[in-house]
Parts: structure tokens; C-alpha cells; sequence
């Protein structure tokens, strides 16, 4: 009797304490109607309202904007498809082999300037960064990732240098170990939200901002302003909010108020407690050398992030061609998180698992909102992991966010100059199904050949395409070759490069097919899509490198709606960095008046 008289106790103090913290953390937060931003926004315990049943995809799910609302418990329970794997650290060890789940955000941040100045801007993109954290983690993420410019908006370079500085934050050095949500004090700190973020939520937390640095390492704070240096840089929180990554962009594409990374390629480089290591990068690095392919060459990573504000340029380098291409030709996981504003051509997310037979998820959808995209990952452990993953999905799920105020939103997509290319009619003879048909068109030092069979397609026209050589991106020429076939809109060659999402009711599909060329380039990464805004699944086609051609991509069968196919070879050591052209090297990019209408 005396110990059921103390059990009963026991249980009665913990129920009386666990509602007085309850209540207490409760009032800390909503006090005076006001928010303490040193608490997240979002409590994941409260769940008020079931998913809607209606999904436009089987992985997709249109969720009401819960940040509209005023009340901390308006948005939905998530009930994902539960997994019934789970990781014990023998079965990790044993097989050398986990899964991980990550989310990444593609999100439009608030960059009104107006309404409060730089506090306010950050409070309202660090809200939305917080309840897309707290979304994700109900889902078992255990690392969420921020777009490029998802801190303070994408229009930060045209405002005048003390909104730009004001804009900006000074990061601590990983190497200091320093969790900023320890750090108290009177004024508002991104910094420490977002830590605090990542400690609440029990996640990483990779955030892309503009960080302001001192030339001789003295505080930012007590710096002159003359000896301030700007970066687009990431950090990354660990599951306690210590910073244990800060990777500054190496390649900038017009941005005029930062400076590249002085920092080593190792600064990309962090390892999670789950024993994965993952390689940071940002947008334009992505088709440099360093530091993702390097890392990946030399350090074995697997696993690479990518925060990104990507330009799309139709046909070739649409923000999904470009992730899957990059993911499947180093054999490498990419999370790529991509600002969202459809009128300047940026949308675009996903979780690649290059030749991972776990299916790809990713997001292209200009009438989408914000969008969540949360995805089991298998990768190899890089170490013994001090905390397994136990991963709640058994498949991809994607989450959008429509607000009201989003409305019909307009896709922007910036055309390919095609006139640089050389290029060859792809003949649809009146013929027998199945004869096979053979074009070759040469740029420079590059011939490409297509082979292709008969197609079905009615009042179709497509284009084998060829380009070798230096081309304009940004402030810099890089040396592309390219060999592909790419669908027209018409018999005009500028046609080539419309971006045309609606399909008419005739037959139209191209192949069975296979493109090959005679590249001399140190990497080449093969891409395909369709008109309706898809990948061609990986599946369907082989890439292999064979003596005579050095690269090859092959479809066994036809594709219905194909876009363009294409194999993009880069040669890092031709590149151009920013210095006067020689004429030569002016001859070869003759006729481009505006770089930036075009290129990534």
C-alpha cells in the first residue's frame, strides 16, 4: 500500500510539473502578445487538423499556409508513411550503409524593406525558416536545408551599402565551437534564433546569409567600415546550435558587393553525428571544379548541399536537369534548396540520389508556394555515427504551401542564345517503324551524332545541337561543350529555346535514341527532360564512356514529351577567371550582347 501510495505521488508531481513548464514556456512566448524569439514560433506537440485527402500527386501534398494564420497551433498533422526499418549501431557498423531522412526548403524570403527595416526582414523569414523546421522534424528530418538569399532576400545587392551592411551578419568561426543560442542578449540576433532553432527542433540547420568579416580578424562589430569584407555564405547549426560549418561561395555570379571564399575547399566539408560528411555549395559553384566535385574526387564525399537562387535558362539548364545531372553523374546525393520566385525565372528543388534505386523527389512548380520537400537518403557512413538515424519515411513527400496572396504566378524562363550553337535538322521521314536514322553535326573540335528511329510523332520538330568552346556565365567564360537533341516550337532555330509547357493532343514521342560526341572535357554530365516539366527517369537510360566517343547517352526506348537530351561536357582548366579577353577569345562569344539574360 505505502508503495502504490508513493507511485501515485511520484506521478502526481511529474503530471504537476510537466503543466507548469508547459504553462510557464507558454506565457514566456505570449506575454503581452508579443513573441520572445529566443523560443521557435511553432510547438510540433499541438496538432489540431488532419491532412487534406485529395493530393495532386502520390507524393504530393497541397497544405493551407499555416503562417497566415494567428494562432500557434494552425497547421496540419502529418501522418507520413511510417517506415518499418529501423538502424540499430551493430546493424550501421555491419553493413557500412544508413539512411538518413533531409529536407529542403524552397521558399520565397520576405524582403520588404519597408516594414520594420533589416530586424523585421529577418524576424519574418526566420518565422517561416522556423515552421518549416518544426514541419520537417514531424517527418524525422534529421538536417533541413535554406535556399541562397533565404535570410534576407534576393534583391540585397541593389540596395545602398548601409542596407546592404545592415543586412548582413558577422559569423563565428566553426573552430570556436560556439552555439549562439547561449549567447543572451538585449537585442535582436538571427543568429541566435536560428540557433536555438536548431537545438529545439534537435536537427542541422543549413541557412544561406550575407556575412560581413573584418579584413584583420578584428570583430565585425568594432571593425571600420572600410575594412569590411562581404560573403554569401552558409552555416550550419548541429542538433545542440553550435556552428560547425561556414562555407563562403567560391564562384560569384553577379554579385557585385561580395568577395569569393579566401577559405581552403575543407571548409565545405562537415560531419553529422548520424557519420555522414557532406559538402556545402552554392548555386554557380555547382558548375565549377571545387567545391563539390573536388570534394567528392579527392574526400570521397557522397552527400552535397546546395543552397541555391538558380536562373533558369530553357532548354538546357533547368534547375532539375542541372541537380539530377550533377547527382547522377558523380554518383553522389544532392539536396538542392532553390529560392522561389517564378517572374525571375528561380524555382526548382529536390533530394537527387544519383544511382540510388530509391526514387528521386523534387519540386517545379511555379503555382506552388513554398514547398517542403522531405526524402529518405541512403548513403555510406564516412564514421561510426554517436546517433543513428531512425528514418519515419518510407518514400518521398512533398509539401506546398499556396498562399492566398500567390495567386496565378507567372514562370519567367530566360531563352538559350541557340544561334551560338551549330545545329542539324532531325529528319521525321515518312517511313516504317523501327528504320533507324543517323545525324552529325560538328562544332569546332566536337562532332556529335544522333541516332534515332522512326518516330510517331506528328508535326513535331527537333534539332541535333553542337557547341564547343568558351561561353559567357556571369563575370567569368567557362569552356562547355555540348552535343544533344532538343525540341523546337517551330522551324526557327530560336524557337529551340521557348519554353513550351502545354502539349497539344497529336502523338509526340522521340526514339527509341542514343547521342553521342567526341568530347575532350574532364567531366560530362548527362541530362534529359520533358516538356511537362519532368526528368526523364534515370531508369531509362544508360550514360557510359566508350574508346572513340567519350561519352555516350543512350535511350532503349521512346520518350513521350522530350524537351531535350543532351550531354554537357566542362574543361575547368580552359576556363577564363575575370581578366580582359583576348581576341580570340572575344571572336568566340561574338554576337552576346547581355550575359545575364541567358546564363546561370
Amino acid at each position: 500500500m505505502r508503495l502504490n501510495i508513493i507511485c501515485i505521488s511520484a506521478f502526481l508531481i511529474f503530471l504537476v510539473l510537466f503543466l507548469c513548464l508547459n504553462v510557464a514556456g507558454f506565457y514566456m512566448r505570449y506575454s503581452n502578445n508579443t513573441h520572445s524569439w529566443s523560443k521557435p514560433l511553432f510547438n510540433t506537440n499541438l496538432a489540431i487538423h488532419e491532412l487534406p485527402t485529395e493530393f495532386s500527386r502520390d507524393d504530393e501534398i497541397f497544405v493551407d499556409e499555416a503562417l497566415e494564420g494567428s494562432s500557434e497551433g494552425n497547421f496540419w498533422r502529418i501522418e507520413p508513411e511510417i517506415s518499418v526499418e529501423s538502424h540499430s549501431l551493430d546493424d550501421v557498423l555491419s553493413a557500412q550503409e544508413i539512411v538518413y531522412t533531409a529536407a529542403v526548403l524552397e521558399m520565397e524570403a520576405d524582403r520588404n524593406w519597408t516594414q520594420g527595416g533589416s530586424e523585421q526582414i529577418f524576424k519574418r523569414n526566420i518565422r517561416s525558416i522556423e515552421f518549416y523546421a518544426a514541419q520537417a522534424k514531424i517527418l524525422g528530418a534529421d538536417i533541413v536545408l535554406c535556399p541562397e538569399y533565404g535570410l534576407e532576400g534576393l534583391d540585397h545587392h541593389s540596395r545602398n551599402q548601409s542596407v546592404f551592411s545592415a543586412l548582413s551578419l558577422a559569423v563565428p568561426s566553426p573552430l570556436e565551437s560556439v552555439a549562439p543560442c547561449d549567447v543572451n542578449s538585449s537585442v535582436f540576433d538571427p543568429l541566435h534564433e536560428l540557433s536555438c532553432t536548431a537545438r529545439h527542433q534537435q536537427l542541422y540547420l543549413v541557412v544561406d546569409l550575407a556575412e560581413k568579416s573584418c579584413k584583420n580578424d578584428t570583430i565585425a562589430a568594432e571593425c571600420a567600415p572600410d575594412q569590411l569584407v562581404y560573403y554569401n555564405t552558409q552555416v550550419v547549426f548541429d542538433r545542440t546550435g553550435v556552428v560547425v560549418a561556414r562555407y563562403r561561395k567560391r564562384h560569384l555570379f553577379l554579385e557585385p558587393k561580395f568577395s569569393p571564399s579566401p577559405d581552403s575547399m575543407d571548409a565545405a566539408l562537415f560531419t553529422s553525428d548520424f557519420g555522414v560528411t557532406f559538402s556545402l555549395q552554392i548555386c554557380f559553384d555547382i558548375l565549377f571544379e571545387d567545391p563539390g566535385y573536388a570534394n567528392v574526387q579527392r574526400n570521397l564525399t557522397r552527400d552535397i548541399v546546395m543552397s541555391t537562387a538558380w536562373v533558369d535558362v530553357a532548354p538546357f539548364n533547368l534547375a532539375p536537369n542541372v541537380q539530377n545531372s550533377f547527382s547522377r553523374r558523380l554518383g553522389v546525393n544532392l539536396l538542392a534548396s532553390n529560392y522561389h520566385w517564378p517572374e525571375q525565372s528561380k524555382l526548382g528543388s529536390g533530394v537527387y540520389r544519383g544511382y540510388s534505386d530509391m526514387k528521386h523527389a523534387y519540386t517545379y512548380d511555379q503555382h506552388s508556394g513554398d514547398v517542403l520537400v522531405v526524402a529518405p537518403v541512403r548513403t555510406r557512413l564516412s564514421t561510426a555515427p554517436l546517433r543513428p538515424p531512425s528514418p519515419r519515411l518510407s518514400r518521398p513527400m512533398i509539401l506546398k504551401y499556396k498562399k492566398p496572396s500567390d495567386g496565378h504566378r507567372q514562370l519567367n524562363v530566360r531563352r538559350f542564345p541557340m544561334k551560338l550553337l551549330s545545329t542539324s535538322d532531325v529528319l521525321n521521314a515518312s517511313s516504317t517503324a523501327g528504320q533507324e536514322f543517323h545525324v552529325q553535326v560538328c562544332h569546332k573540335n566536337l562532332c556529335c551524332d544522333l541516332q534515332y528511329q522512326y518516330m510517331a510523332s506528328e508535326k513535331q520538330v527537333y534539332r541535333s545541337v553542337a557547341y564547343s568552346g568558351l561561353f559567357p556565365a556571369g563575370v567569368k567564360l567557362i569552356y562547355l561543350q555540348l552535343c544533344g537533341v532538343v525540341w523546337c516550337k517551330s522551324t526557327d532555330v530560336d524557337s529551340c529555346s521557348d519554353y513550351v509547357t502545354q502539349m497539344d493532343a497529336s502523338s509526340d514521342v522521340f526514339g527509341p535514341f542514343n547521342v553521342a560526341g567526341n568530347f575532350t572535357s574532364d567531366i560530362t554530365f548527362p541530362n534529359a527532360m520533358t516538356r511537362n516539366e519532368t526528368l526523364v527517369s534515370n531508369d531509362l537510360y544508360e550514360f557510359t564512356e566508350e574508346p572513340g566517343y567519350s561519352s555516350k547517352l543512350e535511350f532503349k526506348q521512346e520518350v513521350p514529351f522530350l524537351l531535350t537530351s543532351y550531354l554537357a561536357g566542362r574543361n575547368f582548366s580552359r576556363d577564363v577567371p575575370n581578366r580582359q579577353l583576348t581576341q580570340e577569345e572575344q571572336e568566340s562569344i561574338l554576337g552576346v550582347a547581355n550575359l545575364f539574360n541567358f546564363i546561370v
